[in-house]
């Protein structure tokens, strides 16, 4: 109830908002991602919001993919609803890219992955603001 009422807040002074769901994830393997983001297939968030997430991502320096093998669960599937402005995308990040070696102390990458965290709200979040003010192309 309390990410609900956060979100219709956050709706309400803005006209949208964003959930970003983050997960620790066990390891995939030697050149696998080190994040998986997740939007349900694009029913929980925007395709160009997803787009632009990876995009960001990638330009920290992180290898990501979309969905797979993480597409969202719960929380993304209950709060998210783009037709209605409300964007949430989940977020799996590989433990050894912000642990220590043995997955259980921050390790050297965690301000590195705090700092993406970051970079993700506030560029997501712009790129929201930014859409709204957009005028419709006409049809």
């Amino acid at each position: 109830r309390a990410v609900a009422t956060e979100l219709a807040a956050l709706h309400a002074r803005f006209g949208t908002a964003l959930l970003l769901d983050c997960h620790s994830m066990p390891p995939l393997g030697v050149n696998q991602p080190q994040l998986v983001l997740g939007d349900r297939h694009g029913r929980s968030a925007a395709r160009w919001l997803g787009d632009r997430a990876r995009l960001t991502v990638e330009r920290s320096g992180f290898k990501a993919v979309f969905n797979d093998p993480y597409a969202g669960g719960a929380i993304v599937a209950q709060h998210g609803a783009p037709d209605r402005g409300v964007h949430a995308l989940q977020i799996e990040v590989d433990r050894s890219a912000y642990l220590d070696r043995t997955l259980r102390r921050p390790g050297a990458g965690f301000d590195e992955c705090a700092r993406l965290i970051e970079t993700l709200a506030r560029t997501l979040g712009e790129a929201l603001i930014e859409a709204r003010r957009m005028p419709l192309a006409a049809e």
